[in-house]
């Protein structure tokens, strides 16, 4: 599967913390092929338990993206498909399909830079319960200044990380190894 995460091995990382945190309901924002959506599902299957809405422009997005045949197909290929719900769509526009504080682990992959990612947690940080677990694709020095990044001048993800919205009720960790991994946890 295409995916940022697998030259780093991200995807045990993201199972293992789906395994640790035992979430019931998971949300993923962006998913291209459905490298992390399988092992978020395989920490859920393992579990026993909890689901995984998987929110994507799919075919829809002008940039780097996958047809929803094809996650279906990695999907069933690890016998994951029974806890994954596909939601072809804006992941600013479903989060309106969930309740509020019905989150228990969220992860965004969609183009992140600081201002999307002030978008994504203006939108959803209502939606996530106490205690939640967010996975956000970047936010080492590396990827803030990819090529695309500074090409299109895109406010870098460490920026977000300093502001009072984010550092008052979020706590982060920084996996640097490229494109990087950040794990926050809601403030109880």
């Amino acid at each position: 599967m295409k995916s940022s995460y697998t030259d780093n091995n991200y995807g045990e990382l993201i199972e293992a913390l789906v395994r640790v945190y035992q979430p019931q309901t998971c949300v993923e924002l962006g998913c291209l092929e459905g490298y992390s959506s399988v092992h978020i599902a395989r920490g859920l299957k393992r579990n026993g338990f909890g689901t995984l809405a998987i929110i994507d422009l799919f075919e829809d997005y002008a940039f780097n993206s996958s047809e929803q045949t094809v996650l279906q197909k990695n999907l069933a290929q690890y016998e994951v498909e029974a806890y994954c719900e596909i939601i072809k769509g804006s992941a600013f526009d479903e989060a309106n399909r969930f309740a509020n504080q019905s989150v228990d682990f969220l992860h965004a992959d969609i183009s992140n830079d600081g201002e999307r990612l002030q978008q994504i947690f203006n939108v959803w940080s209502a939606k996530l319960s106490a205690g939640a677990v967010i996975l956000l694709e970047g936010g080492s020095k590396e990827r803030d200044t990819i090529e695309w990044m500074t090409r299109f001048k895109k406010k870098p993800i460490r920026e977000f990380y300093e502001t009072p919205a984010f550092k008052d009720h979020f706590e982060h960790f920084v996996f640097d190894p490229f494109p990087s991994i950040t794990i926050c946890k809601k403030r109880a």
